[in-house]
């Protein structure tokens, strides 16, 4: 699963890096037109993504249920999600494309212990944050 997403990841930020303002304008320009209309992101969100239509995670998560990589088990859409979530912020904060260690950090050591995956990091192997 790790394998199928990362290379993929790595190629949009690769893309990103020519025009990394790329995703600030659009995130910009979608926010105007939220705050113009009165709809919400999410709803122009629900708008690009017909209904019943799975997201690319849940996708690459159904697929490794399939596969035996992952237990057959319900997960919170929030989870399944998060990912792209995560490098939206991250990109949108930074205002360039994420960098490869982002990538991973997001993948290893958060979504794929959220999902279960067999010898994941979990959240108490984790280092503790400096006091």
């Amino acid at each position: 699963m790790r394998d199928t997403l990362l290379p993929h990841w790595y190629e949009s930020q690769r893309a990103a890096r020519h025009a990394p303002s790329a995703p600030v304008r659009v995130s910009a320009s979608c926010a105007t037109r939220s705050f113009r209309t009165g709809t919400s992101l999410s709803e122009l969100r629900d708008t690009l993504l017909p209904p019943g239509q799975a997201t690319a995670f849940e996708t690459i998560v159904a697929r490794a249920v399939e596969r035996g990589e992952l237990p057959d088990v319900p997960r919170a859409s929030r989870v399944v999600n998060l990912p792209l979530d995560l490098l939206r912020h991250d990109m949108f904060m930074m205002m360039r494309p994420a960098s490869r260690g982002s990538l991973v950090e997001i993948v290893d050591e958060v979504w794929l212990p959220l999902l279960g995956v067999p010898g994941a990091p979990s959240a108490s192997s984790a280092p503790a944050p400096p006091a």
